[in-house]
C-alpha cells in the first residue's frame, strides 16, 4: 500500500486539490496580460522516473512602470518553482530558488536552458513530446495570465 500511495498520491492530491477550471481563454505558447507578453514558450519533455522537468520563455515588459513574474503554477505538478543558475562556494553551478524576474519598462527577460529557468516537480505523470501543458503566470503589476506551452526537445 505504501508503494501504491508513493505513486499515486501525486496525482490524487492534484486531482482533489485543482478546483474548478477557469473560464478565461487560454494563450497557446504566448501571450499578452496587461504590458506583460510572454513569448516562446516551451516545456521539455520528462526523462524518466518522471518526476521533474523545467519550461522555458521570455518575458517582455511593454508598459511605463517596471513589472515582474512573481508566481507560477502548472496543471501537471504539484511543485512550481523560479530557478536561477548560481556558482556556490564550492564553484559548482546549482540551481537556486527565486521570488520573481523583474523586467523594467521596455525590457525584456529571457528563461533558458542552462540559466534562469521555471522548474516543475513531483509531475502527475511523464510530461511527452507533442503534448501540452497549461501554466498560470503571476505577475506583480500585470494580471494574472493562463497559457498553454508546448512540450518538445532542445532544439
Amino acid at each position: 500500500m505504501d508503494a501504491f500511495r508513493a505513486v499515486f498520491a501525486p496525482a490524487l492530491l492534484l486531482a482533489a486539490c485543482g478546483g474548478g477550471e477557469s473560464t478565461e481563454p487560454l494563450a497557446t505558447a504566448a501571450g499578452r496580460s496587461g504590458a506583460m507578453v510572454v513569448e516562446a514558450a516551451w516545456a521539455l519533455p520528462s526523462l524518466p522516473p518522471h518526476t521533474s522537468c523545467a519550461a522555458f520563455l521570455t518575458l517582455r515588459n511593454e508598459g511605463q512602470e517596471p513589472d515582474a513574474l512573481v508566481g507560477v503554477a502548472v496543471d501537471a505538478a504539484a511543485v512550481a518553482e523560479m530557478h536561477t543558475m548560481a556558482v556556490g562556494d564550492d564553484e559548482v553551478m546549482r540551481m537556486r530558488e527565486v521570488e520573481r524576474y523583474a523586467v523594467p519598462p521596455g525590457g525584456s527577460h529571457a528563461l533558458a536552458p542552462g540559466n534562469d529557468h521555471l522548474m516543475f516537480e513531483e509531475l502527475a505523470r511523464p510530461w511527452l513530446s507533442g503534448e501540452e501543458v497549461t501554466l498560470t503566470l503571476r505577475f506583480e503589476r500585470a494580471p494574472e495570465l493562463r497559457l498553454r506551452i508546448p512540450v518538445r526537445p532542445r532544439r
